[in-house]
């Protein structure tokens, strides 16, 4: 309201002196005609006002709007310069993240993991911004309290023009997917692992079979295919109860995977039934089987049948 009263107050200001100008001027009374520069200076001026006020308004609208959507954005968003540091960040990023302003304001973007920092994750990012102005995918990153959390982020390269040279930022923006993600990861291990012994189900073992057979060739031709079953382990269940059958088959998971190669797929098929593969690169041109002598001396029991 403050900056119309005072547009409304030149534009009064502008008339007056225009109309006396005008007045002056048709006057046929008056011998001699004023001098108009003073006045004609006045108008210029005040058009001059006028419109640096209308630019100035329109740029803080625009600074107001920026303004609220960096605040009232659920996402996280981040700016930096072209060095990628942090010039400037939202209240949406410190509370997915946990960082304050404080904390990354003049620091480069990082991509954390458990394992340390990823900076050849890094490097591709920065390589596709500086190529293609874009980049975007879902990565896993630490929360300032360490733990992990994954984020669904795109950047963007943001070129603005200025006098004599153009200044580029990098926005990112990101929202919190971890929820989801462990969600996936969830369902994925239920459709892949053994509810009771976590290894490999029979859908797996299947699909790792048919693999080992494509990779089959001249130097590797052949594989081993090894079935294990419990005896009598259905009087085991009807005695002792499931909860006990369960621990055993679990004890039988621990063993074949501590006494077997980590490149053999070993998998329960179902009720006291396992599977071994023994992939062709690491079969091929043997005649015996090793497997690791077991540290326990019940595993002795559990006798392998060749096919």
């Amino acid at each position: 309201m403050r900056f119309f009263a005072r547009v409304c107050s030149i534009i009064l200001l502008m008339q007056h002196f225009s109309s006396a100008a005008s007045a002056a001027v048709s006057n046929p009374s008056i011998s001699q005609a004023p001098n108009t520069t003073p006045l004609l200076l006045v108008i210029l001026l005040a058009i001059v006002i006028l419109i640096g006020a209308v630019i100035y308004y329109q740029r803080n609208q625009k600074m107001t709007l920026m303004d609220a959507l960096l605040s009232q954005s659920k996402d996280g968003i981040w700016v930096t310069d072209e060095q990628f540091r942090i010039i400037e960040i939202n209240n949406a990023f410190s509370e997915i993240s946990g960082y304050k302003k404080a904390d990354v304001l003049g620091k480069k973007f990082k991509a954390l993991t458990q394992a340390g920092r990823d900076t050849q994750l890094e490097e591709i990012i920065q390589q596709e911004l500086r190529n293609d102005g874009y980049w975007s995918g879902e990565i896993w990153n630490l929360r300032k309290d360490g733990q992990p959390y994954a984020i669904d982020l795109c950047i963007t390269k943001v070129t603005t023009p200025r006098f004599a040279k153009s200044s580029v930022r990098y926005v990112g923006m990101f929202s919190d997917v971890t929820a989801r993600k462990n969600n996936e990861r969830t369902m994925l291990k239920l459709t892949t692992k053994d509810s009771v012994t976590g290894l490999s189900n029979r859908a797996i073992y299947i699909e790792s079979l048919e693999k080992a057979i494509n990779a089959c060739n001249d130097t590797y031709p052949s594989l081993l295919i090894i079935f294990i079953d419990i005896d009598n382990f259905k009087k085991i269940n009807d005695s002792l109860g499931h909860t006990v059958g369960d621990v055993l088959l679990k004890e039988v998971a621990c063993r074949l995977t501590d006494s077997l190669n980590s490149g053999f797929t070993i998998a329960r098929l179902g009720a006291d039934e396992f599977a071994v593969l023994v992939p062709p690169y690491l079969y091929s041109g043997k005649t015996v089987f090793f497997a690791k002598k077991p540290q326990t001396s019940c595993f002795s029991s559990l006798k392998p049948h060749l096919c």
